[in-house]
């Protein structure tokens, strides 16, 4: 799973990937920076772990994105360690409210509506008095597009035609 956290607009952004190659990582980088920046947020700066290959180096610096490197395991300033407990932490709590029948398999799906169930609730650092995902996506209707528990069983009834 690849995570980012925007820090101007405090949101984390979730993405299953494959594998960890460095092609998957950079395809995800792009899909997440082009998001941001449609949205108005073109990041400027990028916390990761020292790891990081030289090719995921170099394509951030295509971008125009300053790179500061911290040491693996440094929870106090690398904040994106914090980020991805939280939503580890939130993610396992919806696959817990899953139907007994639900396909484990199916785990992937779910990662959208935790992302911006979990965005919701976190405030945005640009405007505390809203949230994350209102920041980014605009208030959320739930009159018009309501939510259930991640993996609830629906009946849907499709009326016959007449």
């Amino acid at each position: 799973m690849f995570m980012l956290i925007d820090y101007t607009t405090n949101s984390i952004l979730v993405q299953p990937i494959p594998s960890a190659t460095d092609k998957s990582m950079i395809n995800s980088f792009t899909k997440k920076i082009n998001y941001l920046t449609s949205k108005g947020f073109k990041p400027v700066l990028n916390v990761i772990d020292n790891v990081a290959s030289k090719a995921i180096q170099a394509h951030l610096k295509k971008y125009n994105i300053k790179l500061q490197l911290v040491e693996p395991h440094t929870h106090r300033i690398n904040a994106a360690e914090r980020a991805i407990q939280k939503f580890k932490d939130h993610f396992i709590a919806g696959l817990c409210a899953t139907e007994k029948d639900f396909l484990a398999q199916l785990w992937d799906e779910l990662i959208e509506q935790a992302q911006d169930s979990l965005n919701m609730l976190r405030t945005s650092r640009i405007l505390p008095h809203l949230s994350a995902y209102t920041i980014l996506e605009g208030i959320h209707k739930l009159n018009n597009n309501p939510w259930a528990l991640p993996g609830t069983r629906a009946i849907i009834f499709n009326p016959p035609e007449l």
